[in-house]
């Protein structure tokens, strides 16, 4: 609060910020109207009086009634939902008749939200933008081939996006697709060749894996997340070695202990007889 020492709340003390969204309630109106003057990377201060802020009756006991607030913020990112909700609001009948550029912004506007959410491990929710993103990509009407060119330099990057997020999601055989899908339109993508070498791998797929992370790595011999992957790889199947010898050692020392013991004649051999008669001689 304006001159006070001590703040009311800051993110700062929880070492943490905040995911706002404007124009839906969730700002008091002065801040509002403030953040939405800044620049990424901006830090601002912003005096908001209590008509703008808690008001009359104030929000006690942390704000008293008719105070005037201190705001420090900075803005540490910001993405611009509109342009996609607008192509959303836009009837199914008519979407035929947007442009290609009209509808890459769309397209871009939910990928960089997308990005955002991988970054504050939304995972989930990040992978529905990027699947949302290639929806629109892949039912539009292409009108030449640069168009087309730019269409799947797009879906390249979505479905390498979309892979990535598959695996962190523990979905390894959508993970798969999706990198299949990217190396349909790049074979030599290390991102996507990385991702579907992780999925094999996660599925016990070692030989697979192997080839595909090796591949990878002759195309990109100084890649510390692929060095690191074949070296888990190797330490996985040596595992697993060890387990299967030991397995097979405990099967072979139960059959053997579970065999009957067997018995001896003890009628006299030939040798035994010789023995006794030679003494009846002497």
């Amino acid at each position: 609060m304006e001159m006070s020492d001590e703040p009311f709340d800051s993110t700062y003390m929880r070492n943490r910020s905040e995911r706002k969204r404007l124009g839906t309630g969730g700002l008091l109106p002065g801040l509002e109207l403030g953040l939405a003057t800044m620049k990424k990377g901006e830090e601002a201060r912003f005096i908001v009086r209590p008509e703008m802020a808690y008001g009359k009756l104030g929000a006690p006991p942390r704000v008293m009634p008719n105070t005037t607030i201190l705001f420090k913020v900075t803005l540490c990112n910001y993405v611009d939902y509109s342009q996609a909700e607008d192509f959303d609001n836009i009837p199914e009948t008519e979407r035929g008749k947007v442009s290609f550029d009209q509808l890459l912004v769309a397209v871009n506007a939910n990928r960089e939200a997308a990005s955002e959410l991988m970054k504050e491990k939304r995972t989930f929710e990040a992978k529905k933008r990027y699947k949302k993103a290639v929806r629109l990509l892949e039912n539009c009407r292409l009108q030449n081939e640069e168009e087309e060119k730019r269409q799947k330099a797009v879906l390249l990057k979505l479905y390498t996006n979309l892979c990535i997020a598959s695996n962190q999601l523990g979905e390894f055989k959508q993970a798969i697709t999706f990198s299949r899908l990217a190396l349909g339109y790049d074979p030599g993508n290390t991102k996507a060749l990385y991702a579907l070498g992780k999925a094999k791998l996660n599925l016990g797929d070692f030989v697979e894996a192997r080839t595909v992370l090796v591949r990878a790595q002759h195309l990109q011999p100084g890649n510390a997340d692929i060095v690191n992957l074949l070296r888990k790889l190797d330490q996985q199947q040596k595992a697993i070695e060890l387990d299967e010898k030991e397995l097979y050692r405990r099967m072979m020392g139960r059959n053997s202990a579970s065999q009957p013991a067997k018995s001896f004649s003890t009628t006299p051999t030939e040798s035994s007889t010789f023995q006794e008669m030679k003494a009846k001689l002497v």
